[in-house]
């Protein structure tokens, strides 16, 4: 089944969308470089911090970047700006990544209408909203043309050597991102693997459940330890800076990887250091 047409259906059922707005890849970031290389803006934005990815499938595409740099003050949620820089599509990670700050459907609403309004694609990278589904912009994509929404069942279900992820867009979009797609890129076992997560509703209540319950214990517990600031993130991981003087995330990860913790270093994105 080259078009994953099971999948497709399920994953558009399970959305509330036609299968004509569905289109299956192997992992979101095979298609953040096909969403770059087959709409092809001529200068991109991407709030940071960021994937490296989007950065990285824009440069190979060609096309000219412009960053738009969110503020620790802030918790590097975006607020403003996103269409002052006269770019044609703008990348946004929602929840964002690394700092797992969460717009909701209201907050990206404006954004949508006035990047909508001037022709620019609005790229909003949902590889995390899973699990705060109720916080996905999916419900307006009839409303706006150039709306595309990446997803993945790489984070929520634990499967990152499976390769699966999917795009949301309008069917004009979809018949452009597959006049690009390379054949055969989703294998039968990837697909048997979506359709048995999105039937495992029970899974996903339970999950939904344990991450909140988890993440607001480690955030209290991290916040009463000296030398860090936690940022009060919406997804499956937290955003710790470290305000100690001669403290750094690689020393720190170097010293906690005997005790079997392996925390991520992200001084390597764009905005953040050590």
């Amino acid at each position: 089944d080259p078009q994953c047409m099971d999948l497709k259906e399920e994953i558009a059922a399970y959305h509330g969308l036609s299968p004509e707005e569905v289109l299956i890849g192997n992992g979101s970031t095979e298609l953040i470089y096909l969403v770059a290389r087959a709409l092809r803006p001529r200068r991109a934005l991407v709030v940071t911090p960021a994937f490296s990815e989007y950065e990285r499938a824009l440069r190979l595409a060609g096309i000219s970047i412009a960053f738009h740099s969110t503020s620790e003050a802030e918790d590097f949620t975006p607020r403003h700006g996103l269409d002052s820089l006269g770019c044609d599509m703008v990348f946004l990670a929602n929840p964002t990544n690394p700092g797992g700050a969460l717009l909701t459907p209201n907050q990206l609403l404006p954004i949508a209408e006035v990047l909508d309004a001037s022709g620019v694609y609005f790229v909003v990278d949902e590889a995390f909203v899973d699990f705060v589904e109720e916080a996905s912009i999916k419900t307006k994509l009839e409303k706006f043309s150039r709306l595309v929404i990446l997803r993945s069942f790489t984070k929520f279900f634990g499967i990152p050597g499976i390769r699966l992820g999917y795009v949301l867009a309008s069917p004009m979009i979809i018949r452009r991102l597959e006049e690009l797609r390379e054949p055969w890129s989703v294998n039968v076992m990837a697909q048997a693997f979506g359709r048995a997560c999105l039937s495992d509703l029970q899974f996903m209540a339970r999950t939904r459940r344990v991450i909140s319950r988890q993440r607001e214990y480690l955030h209290d517990s991290l916040s009463h330890i000296d030398g860090l600031r936690v940022f009060q993130g919406q997804a499956n991981y937290l955003l710790v800076k470290l305000t100690q003087p001669g403290m750094t995330a690689s020393g720190l990860q170097r010293m906690l990887l005997p005790h079997r913790i392996l925390i991520r270093d992200a001084s390597n994105f764009r905005g953040l250091n050590e």
